[in-house]
């Protein structure tokens, strides 16, 4: 069984300590690949696009899009 790498909501400033799901791209037990755009999050300042840092299958979303998330926290 390959090892769970986990999807944590980034932190793109220091004084930024939330950001919001906007859309996640995948679903949970779908496929994902290195480098693969997984969700996109929005902050104060920008939105940006969250990559899978490694091959592997998307286990459990632990939170929906539309939900604030502190920097940092566990996605999946």
């Amino acid at each position: 069984m390959a090892a769970m790498i986990p999807i944590l909501m980034p932190q793109v400033g220091e004084n930024l300590t939330t950001g919001s799901i906007v859309e996640w791209h995948r679903q949970e037990g779908q496929a994902v690949t290195k480098g693969e755009v997984v969700l996109t999050v929005e902050s104060e300042k920008a939105v940006f696009e969250v990559q899978a840092e490694a091959d592997g299958v998307l286990a459990q979303i632990l939170f929906q899009a539309g939900t604030a998330v502190l920097a940092q926290a566990n996605l999946i």
